[in-house]
């Protein structure tokens, strides 16, 4: 398992509230990777009533994405 796929986890149950993370298999999910034009990945993206707000490229750590989860709520 990634490291961002921990984050992940760990992150949802922390914000189940009022967050929503989903992770998607690029090499499977050809149709979403090319709505959101993800180039390389991990690709993250912060959205806000379906609009995207922020978005990462690379692994980030634990403390950046939380940052990134707290400028949305």
């Amino acid at each position: 398992m990634s490291i961002i796929v921990t984050y992940s986890r760990k992150l949802s149950k922390e914000y189940e509230e009022t967050v929503t993370i989903v992770t998607a298999n690029v090499d499977k999910q050809k149709e979403l990777a090319a709505k959101f034009r993800v180039r390389s990945i991990p690709a993250l993206f912060f959205m806000k009533e379906n609009k995207i707000k922020d978005s990462m490229l690379g692994m980030g750590s634990e403390k950046t994405l939380r940052k990134k989860i707290e400028a949305l709520v």
